[in-house]
């Protein structure tokens, strides 16, 4: 049996956003036949706070959703599933990207690399700055001509180039951080890492992490990790707010409390009739 998942982080409170992706995760496991594996992504614990870690658990049990995988409570999580628990997996994953000779050590600012941390503002790769230390980001080496291979819900395969997608060398291992002191893993990499691991076969997320796609394709590439490379996706539209802004914990637009969020939609029902999971659903074919 494949699996799929709800990938949420504790760096904010729960939005309408995440709970229709959630839902539209719970359709096509249902349809598919596929298992759900709670993920709960908290790697950067500079934005973690436990009271977003509890909130996870307090809106998923108060709407309805259900899980077959992961943990069942915030303590089982921190125990047992928290990604600072598999440092030493995404560690082996850097130095074999190190070995291969796919990374090299960049000394530019997140801003001057711009948004996405993709491409390099210097001429880091040329100077051939040392990968061991550990105020230096490492950057991986595209290929010029690499194409990303997309297995489409539909079962089409569309092919993308990620220099045509405005994607460059990209951020696989942060700089130090001052609380740990340990060079963390990129999102990219520990996503791929973490899917890999869990055996998942169908990842649902925005339309905005299509990008994210390409390049954790790349990694699944350069890494012979097949498994990866045969996941379907899905990239469903966004929610957006009055200003036609996507709702996004980085820029502040948070459900509040589950509390809250839950006094506005207590189960699934309610939601249903408010969200377009439905709409998004039927544009899958999955309802008429």
């Amino acid at each position: 049996m494949g699996s799929t998942r709800f990938a949420p982080t504790p760096s904010g409170f729960l939005h309408e956003g995440n709970l229709a992706n959630f839902m539209l995760v719970a359709l096509l496991a249902k349809s598919e036949v596929l298992r759900i594996r709670l993920r709960i992504d908290d790697l950067d614990r500079s934005r973690f706070r436990e009271a977003y870690l509890h909130d996870i658990f307090d809106v998923l049990n108060g709407v309805g959703l259900v899980w077959d995988e992961g943990p069942r409570d915030p303590a089982d999580f921190l125990g047992g599933y928290s990604q600072h628990l598999r440092l030493n997996l995404y560690e082996q994953y850097l130095s074999e990207l190190r070995r291969r000779g796919l990374v090299y050590a960049c000394r530019c600012t997140r801003s001057a690399r711009g948004n996405t941390g993709s491409f390099c503002a210097s001429d880091c790769a040329q100077r051939r700055l040392s990968l061991d230390d550990p105020d230096l980001v490492w950057l991986c080496r595209i290929d010029p001509g690499f194409e990303a291979a997309v297995h489409d819900h539909s079962g089409s395969v569309l092919r993308y180039s990620l220099l045509d997608r405005g994607i460059g060398d990209f951020v696989v291992r942060r700089r130090r951080e001052s609380a740990s002191g340990r060079c963390l893993p990129s999102y990219q990499l520990a996503s791929v890492a973490d899917d890999v691991l869990y055996g998942t076969s169908l990842i649902v997320r925005g339309v905005d992490l299509f990008d994210s796609s390409l390049m954790q394709l790349w990694l699944a590439y350069r890494l012979d990790l097949i498994t990866f490379m045969s996941v379907r996706f899905v990239h469903h539209d966004l929610l957006l707010n009055a200003a036609q802004q996507k709702l996004s914990k980085s820029t502040g637009h948070s459900g509040g409390d589950g509390g809250s969020l839950l006094k506005k939609w207590p189960n699934l029902q309610a939601l249903e009739a408010t969200l377009p999971v439905q709409d998004w659903a039927r544009s899958l074919g999955l309802m008429r």
